[in-house]
């Protein structure tokens, strides 16, 4: 909390109160080891929160995560996105990536749900290995199954949030193929 303080002082200090709090600031980092840091992180200027917990299924999180399960187990960094719905708000103002294609499809589309009914926006990203890394080599998954999660994941997003009010922006790209499929489904009017 004092490094993060020490950051956006400089920052504020430099840029002026008036376009600091014009900065959109969203803090990517482990979650706080007490969750009421969640309300000086508000305080400090941080408007959202991005919460990675990378699996859905907690059982692959020690396997995947080696790191972030040393620090704490799956369900805490889920109760920390949770919590951080309570400070920050739902959906654009609480986000976490989640990896597509390390787990089965059942589970992603199981724990997206489950994300998005405690007003969590998961941002999928999709699995590549990269060099020199443990996974190196692994398979990427197919683009049948891209397809398919994707599209199931916008249906289940557009349940959940009205994209069209959002006051965030929801970024899409190459790595954000559910969201690409969300704008397609606001833009042909095949949403609910």
């Amino acid at each position: 909390l004092d490094f993060l303080k020490l950051s956006l002082d400089a920052l504020r200090n430099t840029l002026g109160e008036q376009v600091f709090g014009e900065l959109d600031i969203v803090y990517n980092h482990y979650p706080p080891e007490h969750f009421e840091d969640l309300e000086q992180w508000k305080k400090l200027g941080i408007k959202r929160t991005a919460i990675d917990i990378e699996v859905m299924d907690p059982a692959y999180f020690p396997v995947i995560c080696p790191g972030k399960a040393t620090y704490k187990p799956h369900s805490f960094w889920k109760s920390a996105q949770d919590a951080s719905v309570g400070v920050f708000g739902p959906f654009g103002n609480t986000t976490g990536n989640i990896v597509l294609g390390i787990e089965p499809m059942s589970s992603v589309l199981d724990g997206i749900e489950e994300r998005l009914a405690q007003g969590v926006m998961p941002r999928p990203v999709i699995f590549c290995s990269a060099p020199n890394s443990e996974y190196w080599g692994f398979r990427p998954p197919t683009a049948d199954w891209l397809i398919e999660v994707t599209d199931r994941m916008a249906t289940q997003y557009l349940a959940h949030i009205d994209f069209r009010s959002l006051a965030a922006d929801v970024e899409s790209g190459p790595t954000m193929l559910a969201f690409d499929r969300v704008q397609q489904k606001l833009q042909t009017g095949s949403c609910p």
